[in-house]
């Protein structure tokens, strides 16, 4: 029902306002909402979401002098609240039993969004993309006796400092003539780094080919056989060199932002593409986007990638919360 007397059928304000420290989590005390309550019939009231806050509301007052609810503001905080353009965002409605009869008590909430940007860091643990280099172009002489081969393992070893597991290469042997036997051009399959044993790298064998005859050998005949040989020349290469996927424990930060009756556009996580499909690719190499090339020069000079998409979050009616991600790139 309606108030006969007419005096609770509007809006009735307490004669207070009080500061909501929203953003203290940001430590920032001096950006903040405003609290209003007043007192309604049930059937009067109306929503006011979206209502700006009007600076020169009266109190309710029964004989009708009620005075001017920010009366107490300074000029310079007027004109902060001026600048802020504070809305209703959120209405509390107390429902509960009151000696009033049918009445809400209603707490308005009146929200703006910060000209600022909020920082805060975490340590996270963020996955790094793979990199492959196709033109690392490695090349590494050894004499025959400074690569082992472990008949019955099949395998093939070496000492080296440069490659890791995972890493491919090749053995190549050019046309040698020492003593009075001739060694002639071969080249193995591409071998696989699979364990590493002190400073020594193994790889499973493969055979041998001549590129220009054809004719094979086994690992066996070209490592093992001739590791006695005095003078013979091996050469390890290694075309590309890849850097795996990496899960390090990083320092993120977050810029937290927000923005009123309209919503920024977000940005989606860092991942490499292929330009011509713009889909998401495996790896960084010589033919995404960005190259490896350009990821190294960024990885030098500390720029940053967003390691999450940004979040969106309607924190109140028509005020929306943007949290953005950053760390530098590894």
């Amino acid at each position: 029902m309606l108030d006969p007397s007419n005096d609770f059928n509007a809006p009735c304000y307490d004669d207070t306002f009080r500061r909501n420290f929203y953003f203290k989590e940001f430590k920032r005390l001096d950006e903040y909402f405003i609290e209003l309550d007043y007192w309604i019939m049930r059937e009067a009231f109306s929503s006011r979401m979206g209502a700006y806050l009007n600076l020169n509301q009266r109190h309710y007052d029964d004989s009708g002098s009620g005075e001017e609810i920010f009366r107490d503001l300074s000029e310079s905080e007027r004109k902060l609240f001026e600048s802020r353009n504070y809305f209703v965002g959120d209405e509390i409605i107390d429902v509960s039993t009151s000696k009033f009869g049918d009445i809400y008590h209603v707490t308005e909430v009146y929200v703006y969004a910060p000209k600022i940007t909020f920082t805060s860091t975490s340590t996270e643990v963020v996955n790094f993309p793979t990199l492959v280099d196709f033109n690392f172009n490695y090349s590494k002489t050894y004499s025959f006796n400074q690569i082992q081969y472990l008949c019955g393992l099949d395998e093939i070893g070496f000492i080296s400092n440069d490659l890791t597991l995972g890493d491919e290469f090749y053995i190549e042997r050019f046309k040698q003539v020492i003593g009075y036997r001739t060694y002639y051009e071969c080249r193995s399959s591409m071998l696989t780094v699979s364990r590493r044993e002190g400073s020594y790298i193994w790889a499973k064998a493969s055979g041998f080919t001549n590129p220009y005859t054809g004719e094979t050998w086994t690992a066996k005949q070209v490592v093992f056989d001739h590791r006695d040989v005095s003078g013979g020349v091996l050469y390890v290469k290694s075309p590309t060199k890849t850097y795996p996927t990496r899960a390090l424990q990083v320092s993120v930060r977050k810029e937290t932002t927000f923005y009123s009756f309209y919503k920024r556009e977000l940005y989606e996580k860092f991942f490499p593409k292929d330009p011509s499909t713009g889909i998401e690719v495996g790896q960084i190499d010589s033919g995404t986007n960005p190259t490896y090339v350009t990821y190294k020069v960024m990885v030098q000079n500390g720029n940053e990638i967003r390691p999450s998409p940004s979040t969106e979050t309607e924190v109140f009616k028509n005020l929306w919360r943007i949290d953005d991600f950053y760390t530098v790139a590894r």
